[in-house]
């Protein structure tokens, strides 16, 4: 699945650094936090995320692991703590900085939906309904970095699917309002 972001600005992405990133010995190199923040049919606002993060504790998921985690281990975790998802549709999204912005700026990018199949394994698919083998589509092959999050919107299994989203429309529409104040706030300064 091709990422129309690249964040070729950071040393942690180089090319040597990839062949690190994807063969992590989970015994020598130490997990890092990532949250997981969920919601039954709907994603979450994107004015939530902005720091502090102002999600309920009780739709927020802290836990471990390292930039080759699964999609398939991150579900795992995930239906431990929240056991409807593993017999709903779940459509995972991918929130982060946006790299171009040195305001707090926001994006993201819907990643991938877990499709069950009644008590057998679901099937992991892009969002165009291409297949996606959920045993090696990792958090470095979407290019996740310390401090991103992911939302997961659980829906029923019988409920239509979400419409998708273009790249260019990658920016949420609740955002730019939020934008516009910062600006007017750093104008109104004297900053830029």
């Amino acid at each position: 699945m091709a990422d129309d972001r690249r964040r070729s600005d950071s040393p942690d992405h180089d090319v040597d650094d990839e062949k690190v990133q994807k063969e992590v010995d989970r015994q020598k190199v130490p997990p890092f936090l990532i949250r997981m923040f969920f919601r039954r049919n709907m994603f979450h606002r994107m004015d939530v995320f902005l720091p502090p993060v102002s999600i309920t504790t009780n739709e927020e998921l802290q836990m471990y692991t390292w930039f080759n985690g699964t999609l398939k281990e991150i579900l795992a975790v995930f239906a431990s703590v929240v056991p409807e998802a593993s017999s709903s549709r779940c459509t995972f999204r991918h929130v982060f900085q946006d790299p171009k912005n040195n305001l707090p700026s926001l994006m993201f990018k819907d990643i991938a939906v877990y499709m069950p199949r009644g008590s057998k394994d679901g099937r992991w698919t892009d969002m165009e309904g291409n297949a996606l083998d959920d045993s090696i589509f990792t958090l470095y092959d979407f290019q996740f970095r310390i401090g991103d999050y992911i939302d997961v919107n659980i829906t029923s299994p019988d409920a239509p699917p979400p419409p998708p989203i273009s790249s260019g429309q990658a920016r949420s529409r609740d955002w730019s309002a939020v934008e516009n104040k910062l600006d007017r706030r750093i104008s109104g300064r004297g900053g830029r």
